[in-house]
């Protein structure tokens, strides 16, 4: 079962921070193994495609369902076409390029396509794809047949500001709910020994402390940088457990230990079973250590 448990609808919502959905054009819809379905809708969209200088797209996403949460993900084996145009049909053999591809949405637009984004050729004509005000129809073909998916069209606005992504996010300040979240009812160690390091740079702190719901293990991420290389890879995997981040929070606690670590001058601290932080003598030898380590690391 699902740690957490979110509706279709709001999973695609969820799933990519960069999009600010503007308008569903086909509710999201569960597609079963190894099934040919066909939605028909009527868009009106060339009245909402007419600002070239912003960034709007019609968006097609597709998310894999698993245990573990949901990512955004193209089945290994299927195919889908618009109107009788195949969009794309991936194989079973993926090239590099195919494989980053299957785990990104499909966008269209009147002006420009996004760059790596587009499944369609790169110079294209948007009425190939939809027709205004008559019916539309999308096919889509899945030939796998152990994963679960949910396919969804929309009209989007992608941002591109960090400072409004950061503000979508979840901020949890409650020592007991962080707890639960991260040992999910297991029994809780007494005394954890936990970094404050950015694990992308390897030696500053952790400056906006975050972590995915299926995430076991207290050490944060930093959302900025994690943002800054989502923005170019799209995979939405934890650094420290790979785990999906298909939700994301920000961990107000920690981000008051770290606080309390500057006073200290540590980037290593011990937690307690509360969440909350330690004093202990042993700081500034195991800081010492740990900063020899990282000088012998760096040579």
């Amino acid at each position: 079962k699902m740690s957490t448990y979110l509706c279709p609808s709001c999973q695609l919502k969820k799933s990519n921070l960069f999009i600010k959905p503007l308008r569903n054009i086909l509710p999201p819809s569960l597609l079963l193994f190894n099934e040919v379905k066909s939605y028909t809708f009527t868009p009106f969209l060339f009245n909402y495609l007419v600002d070239s200088k912003k960034q709007r797209y019609v968006i097609i996403t597709c998310l894999k369902l698993s245990e573990e949460g949901f990512t955004i993900e193209w089945p290994e084996n299927c195919d889908l076409k618009l109107n009788d145009v195949v969009v794309f049909s991936f194989g079973k053999i993926l090239t590099v390029d195919m494989k980053k591809r299957q785990k990104q949405p499909i966008y269209f637009s009147f002006y420009k396509p996004l760059k790596n984004d587009i499944f369609i050729p790169k110079v294209f004509n948007i009425k190939e794809y939809f027709k205004n005000n008559i019916s539309n129809t999308l096919v889509f073909n899945m030939l796998e047949n152990h994963n679960r998916y949910v396919i969804s069209i929309d009209y989007v606005e992608i941002i591109s500001d960090l400072k409004e992504i950061i503000k979508k996010v979840p901020v949890i300040s409650n020592n007991e709910e962080i707890r639960d979240i991260i040992y999910k009812g297991e029994s809780v160690p007494i005394k954890t020994k936990v970094s404050l390091i950015d694990v992308y740079s390897g030696v500053n702190k952790v400056s906006i402390p975050s972590r995915g719901v299926y995430c076991s293990h207290p050490e944060a991420f930093d959302l900025v940088q994690y943002l800054r290389l989502q923005k170019k890879v799209l995979n939405f995997k934890c650094p420290h457990c790979k785990k999906k981040v298909c939700l994301l929070y920000i961990d107000n606690t920690m981000k008051e230990i770290i606080k309390q670590s500057n006073q200290l001058g540590v980037k290593y601290i011990y937690m307690n079973e509360n969440m909350e932080m330690i004093e202990d003598e042993s700081y500034a030898e195991m800081n010492s250590e740990s900063d020899t380590e990282m000088k012998d690391v760096e040579s």
